[in-house]
């Protein structure tokens, strides 16, 4: 995409541009067993190669489909491990191990107690036969003489813990049959939350049961899951048939940055429901499209950029256009760590470049004592010199009195550098 010619771009034509990028995220947040491959071929090709995601961000992508989807667990897993198996990459979370031990231990007929997981993956317990939507089974443990109709399961949404009752947890799975069983026999009325996790398991029965019972008091809570399940159809509807707060349309759009739901953020751009700058458009890790947000609401842009996560997400275009148009170039996080810090340790020459331009001091210290020179040595060799040929101090001293050549050590190529430039070595 040409960044000189962003303004003339309308939603729709962005629509279309990023179209495969859309689908590949989708794919994850709508991971099935019967299309784990194709969805990791996707993640590889089109997130990856094409758009040059860094990888360290696709695996918090997965983790979160994953907690907002758990009856796909395995599926999730499969996927997890494909993305780890690219060039050996090693990177397991541990959230991750807690899923891989869940499963095993139900192969081998173990216990995990204390376990939310474990009693929803535990054969024949309650919460598994709705996940399952085994009526059966659910008829069965509810008529038991000292049941508890009124019990509830701990249920993490990727941070956000909630208590779900038998009936929110028939709409969290899209359990149809168990759904309407306990409406039927046990006088359950759908919960706020039963209403807004019904858009996460999806099932057409209990979304139409739902939508009549949107009102403002569970509206935000419904957005959220509309937005978390990437289907837009229920995101026009809730455009067209409610009066949208500022403060719900401002969760909404966070949750559209939250779950990467681009095409949801460029319907509501669209609609001209967005008026300013995105503050976490940089969760994208898209270069083109943090600037063509730049760009269109540069005014708010210039006072909300996060520089330091655009800079970590190697966003270089936007970074050098908010600094051509009067960002701060000054800016420092709350360890007095600056942009030229930032440029150093995320391998941003272009930004090194035009920093010096601009009279930074090229051995400014963090709070910690680290000068660019010291973050750059972990970056490679040509960061290393390019920061020298601008007057690096080669033996500056962190406050743990370590010097570039240290932090280098076991980097033969970088040693070289230092030590031509006069690194002194066993300098302490």
């Amino acid at each position: 995409m040409n960044p000189d010619n962003l303004e003339n771009l309308t939603p729709n034509d962005l629509i279309g541009i990023y179209a495969d990028y859309i689908d590949a995220l989708r794919c994850i947040y709508q991971l099935t067993p019967d299309n784990v491959e194709n969805t990791f071929i996707k993640v590889k090709d089109i997130l990856l190669n094409k758009y040059k995601f860094d990888i360290d961000n696709i695996f918090p992508i997965v983790v979160r489909a994953l907690y907002l989807r758990d009856s796909y667990m395995k599926s999730y897993l499969q996927l997890y491990d494909l993305i780890n198996s690219l060039d050996n990459y090693e990177h397991l979370r541990r959230n991750v191990y807690r899923f891989k031990d869940i499963i095993t231990a139900i192969e081998n007929n173990e216990i995990i107690t204390n376990d939310q997981y474990f009693e929803l993956y535990k054969p024949n317990s309650i919460f598994n036969a709705i996940m399952n939507d085994d009526v059966t089974t659910l008829a069965y443990i509810t008529n038991q003489p000292d049941f508890n109709i009124n019990i509830t399961i701990e249920k993490d949404f990727f941070g956000k813990n909630s208590n779900i009752n038998l009936l929110e947890a028939c709409s969290y799975y899209g359990s149809e049959k168990c759904y309407l069983y306990l409406r039927e026999n046990n006088n359950f009325e759908p919960s706020n939350l039963s209403i807004a996790l019904s858009f996460l398991g999806g099932n057409p029965r209990i979304i139409n049961e739902s939508l009549p019972l949107i009102e403002e008091d569970n509206l935000d809570k419904c957005a959220e899951y509309v937005i978390a399940s990437h289907n837009i159809d229920f995101l026009i509807y809730l455009i067209n048939n409610f009066e949208l707060s500022k403060m719900v349309l401002d969760h909404m759009i966070r949750h559209m940055c939250h779950y990467c739901n681009l095409e949801a953020l460029l319907i509501f751009l669209n609609f001209g429901l967005i008026n300013e700058f995105v503050y976490l458009i940089y969760r994208f890790s898209n270069d083109d499209l943090a600037l063509y947000f730049f760009k269109k609401f540069k005014e708010s842009a210039i006072k909300r950029f996060p520089i330091f996560s655009a800079m970590q997400d190697r966003l270089s275009k936007t970074v050098k256009y908010a600094i051509e148009c009067g960002f701060n170039i000054e800016e420092t996080n709350d360890i007095q760590k600056g942009i030229l810090h930032y440029a150093a340790e995320y391998d941003l020459k272009e930004i090194v470049e035009l920093a010096m331009s601009r009279k930074l001091d090229i051995n400014k210290k963090d709070d910690n004592g680290y000068t660019p020179l010291h973050y750059g040595v972990r970056t490679g060799k040509d960061m290393v010199g390019l920061l020298i040929s601008y007057g690096a101090d080669v033996n500056a001293k962190t406050n743990r009195n370590q010097t570039p050549l240290i932090l280098a050590h076991g980097n033969k190529d970088i040693v070289e550098i230092l030590v031509s430039h006069g690194a002194v070595v066993n300098k302490k």
